[in-house]
């Protein structure tokens, strides 16, 4: 049976049914929930990945995002934790990162063979998931990673097509777009 790997990303309150929540990632959680369930089934690996951010980071305006988002996803606050239907089950990684992607889930992923499959799902399709789907693909070129338009939303639908269509000509496996290289 070939390895496989899920990775999910931000499924947190705050991005979900909070202050950056959104109609589509609310519908996007029922998907995911079945795609994490038939993951743990068949004994594939489910990563998380958590928004982390502090009150500090706020009251003192230290990043990016601090200064152009909305507070959000303080970690110990209920935005901060992943949604109950995702929740992970006990052994399955959380990757805090303090902005949009992680380079620290290559750490928790570790040396994998070729032959491994990456699946990517969660939001924003064009803010925190292409960041994370980008560097898996700089860290393992040789790797096929998906990432599926059902178990993603983004800030809009026009931007999470359009992310979904660039992480494609990155040589992503998006199925469903309908675009392909020449």
């Amino acid at each position: 049976m070939m390895e496989k790997i899920l990775v999910v990303v931000d499924m947190q309150k705050d991005f979900v049914t909070g202050v950056l929540g959104s109609a589509g990632a609310q519908r996007a959680v029922g998907q995911i929930a079945g795609l994490i369930k038939d993951y743990r089934a068949s004994g594939g690996r489910v990563i998380y990945t958590a928004d982390t951010h502090s009150q500090e980071e706020y009251d003192q305006k230290q990043s990016e995002e601090s200064k152009r988002l909305p507070r959000h996803c303080v970690k110990g606050e209920e935005g901060w934790e992943i949604v109950d239907e995702l929740k992970p089950a006990p052994g399955e990684a959380v990757v805090e990162k303090a902005t949009f992607g992680s380079l620290d889930i290559e750490k928790t992923i570790g040396e994998i063979d070729p032959s491994v499959a990456i699946e990517v799902c969660g939001v924003c399709t064009d803010i925190c998931v292409i960041s994370n789907v980008l560097a898996l693909k700089a860290k393992y070129p040789a790797n096929r990673i998906t990432v599926n338009a059902r178990y993603c939303a983004g800030t809009s639908p026009e931007n999470h097509k359009a992310a979904l269509l660039v992480m494609e000509s990155c040589l992503i496996n998006v199925p469903g777009t309908g675009w392909r290289l020449a």
